[in-house]
């Protein structure tokens, strides 16, 4: 019985040893497993991060800030009183300036004019009203953001490697946005945007994003609830309201948080790292909000600077004008910067220009010279051309009254480049660029495929109804002192309007002395309807005369009577 027990015993303890070690062997197998399938998700993480499997020496990433609402006066003159001293920091590193912003000047609008990289007349966004989104054409259900991709799914579509990342604490810009990576929202109310810069420094620290786009919307609500400043331009610290103040204040301590990240990242420290920063608004504001199209709500800050990099002059500068950026502009620049080649697709249908340049070395300055037109973006094309003023869909009003947006649409109204259309006259209206062949019932002059025809794509015209105005100065100073009396200029232009209307458009070059004072003018008038016959279009005139004695500087003023005055091929020649 007892030697039984113990061969039972001997038979159980076998027993126990076999699974034992059967446990241990699976125990093993599943740690191998574990171990297998951790390495693998971290080659899979390795492998869709950008640029690891043949590492450049300087890994570029982008970091996009945008404070909602944001005069340009306003920022300025806190910036120059030091009380945006994060700011200050990317200014001592980049370039700053003021960068227009869509006609709209509305957050709808203006974002999508940011982070798509068209104008409104393509995404057809309109403005954020009392039903939500809002679309310009009343015929539309919603904006055409089909055939505008935003910036994150033009980087998916480029290479899915490309990781993106969004802090945002407004909800409108969720539908303004497709595809980013990683979207992290806290709406403002709940004290959003501090919530937002923890969640986005943190992420820089533990994460490794290639373009970051990191929002803040206080700014906006204190002003419509305390008050942004005067209708017009200001230059004080009071001139706006305290909370609207320490609101940008605020945004400028939440971003030297997220900047601090990026300074603590090991990458950047060891020189592995570059980045491009862009800061930007939407829109700016006046006493009563926004969305009103006035000189103060289209001028907002912008600064494109990098840690890690060399920020060239940006801005293009043709003799001493300077060429605004414009919210548009943003895409290209970081297309440029990432190195995605013009041809893709990625860049399909953007209206914007480069501003990164990777060279001191401007692509487009010029010098002054003797028979070469001097005028900057005289013939229209370096912006993209809207479609006219189609008044089957836009009933347009002065651009200070108040809008009933029931009843009222909006003109397309792009801010010229090189030329200063806002600045000038509150009875005066701003101008636009058209393309030839714009309209629908109302047919604009057409373009021409005769092998001489020599006036691009686009043409200016006027803006709503009434009178409009646009400037451009140049300094002639340097070539006038060492030939001033044998030189003589040659001032030219297409001129022109519409059927039987009688809205018109001139042409006017006055001479400067060193005083700014005129010395004398050559004024280039257009052809009235019966010089036309009637007729949809320009005529070219042509004027040559001997530059005035003492001239240092000639300032070019194109004026419009009534909205289809049009202009095109604006040209001063100097001739020796």
């Amino acid at each position: 019985m007892y030697r039984e027990k113990i061969k039972k015993y001997r038979r159980m303890k076998s027993s126990l040893f076999r699974i034992s070690f059967l446990a241990f062997i699976q125990l093993l197998v599943y740690i191998v497993l574990i171990f297998c399938v951790v390495s693998s998700c971290q080659i899979q993480k390795s492998s869709t991060t950008k640029n690891t499997i043949a590492e450049p020496s300087v890994h570029k990433k982008v970091l996009l800030i945008g404070f909602d609402g944001i005069r340009g006066d306003a920022f300025d003159v806190l910036l120059k009183n030091g009380k945006l001293p994060n700011m200050a920091k990317l200014v001592k590193h980049g370039k700053y300036t003021m960068a227009t912003t869509s006609d709209l000047t509305g957050s709808w609008g203006g974002w999508s004019d940011v982070l798509r990289g068209v104008h409104r007349d393509k995404h057809e966004a309109g403005y954020w009203g009392k039903e939500g989104m809002q679309n310009v054409a009343p015929s539309a259900d919603h904006p055409d953001f089909v055939n505008t991709p935003d910036l994150f799914t033009r980087l998916e579509s480029h290479d899915h490697s490309i990781r993106t990342a969004v802090f945002n604490t407004w909800s409108g810009l969720d539908k303004i946005l497709d595809k980013p990576d990683y979207r992290a929202f806290v709406n403002y109310e709940t004290h959003g945007d501090s919530i937002m810069t923890l969640a986005a420094g943190k992420y820089l620290r533990e994460y490794n994003p290639d373009m970051t786009y990191f929002y803040q919307g206080d700014t906006d609500i204190a002003g419509h609830n305390n008050g942004f400043g005067p209708n017009s331009i200001a230059s004080e610290l009071a001139d706006f309201s305290k909370k609207y103040r320490e609101s940008i204040i605020k945004a400028d301590k939440n971003t030297g948080k997220v900047l601090q990240a990026i300074m603590e990242r090991e990458q950047v420290k060891s020189g592995r790292e570059s980045w491009l920063i862009i800061f930007t608004s939407d829109h700016g504001a006046t006493e009563g909000g926004h969305s009103q199209n006035r000189v103060a709500e289209r001028y907002v800050p912008f600064i494109i600077s990098g840690v890690n990099l060399e920020i060239y002059e940006p801005y293009p500068q043709i003799n001493d004008i300077v060429i605004n950026p414009k919210n548009i502009d943003i895409i290209p620049t970081i297309f440029t910067y990432l190195g995605i080649p013009g041809n893709s697709d990625a860049w399909s249908g953007l209206a914007g220009h480069n501003l990164y340049y990777p060279t001191n070395k401007n692509a487009i300055a010029k010098k002054l010279a003797f028979n070469k037109n001097l005028i900057f973006n005289g013939d229209a094309e370096y912006d993209v051309g809207f479609n006219g003023h189609d008044e089957t869909i836009y009933i347009g009003g002065p651009k200070d009254a108040e809008r009933d947006w029931d009843t009222e649409g909006l003109y397309w109204d792009q801010s010229i480049s090189g030329w200063d259309d806002w600045t000038l006259s509150p009875s005066k209206n701003s101008m636009t660029t058209v393309f030839y062949g714009a309209g629908e019932k109302i047919m604009y002059p057409k373009h021409s495929n005769q092998s001489n025809w020599n006036r691009g794509q686009n043409f200016f015209a006027g803006g709503i109804d009434g009178e409009s105005i646009m400037t451009q100065s140049i300094d002639l100073s340097g070539v006038l002192n060492k030939s001033e009396n044998s030189l003589s200029f040659e001032l030219s232009a297409y001129l022109g309007g519409f059927e039987d209307l009688e809205d018109t458009a001139s042409f006017t070059a006055i001479f400067m002395d060193k005083y700014g004072k005129e010395i004398n003018r050559t004024v280039i008038d257009g052809p009235n309807a019966s010089e036309r016959n009637n007729e949809t279009l320009l005529i070219f005139k042509k004027v040559t005369k001997k530059v005035p004695t003492g001239s240092v500087k000639v300032k070019f003023i194109v004026e419009t009577k009534g909205k289809h005055g049009y202009s095109d091929n604006l040209s001063f020649k100097l001739k020796n």
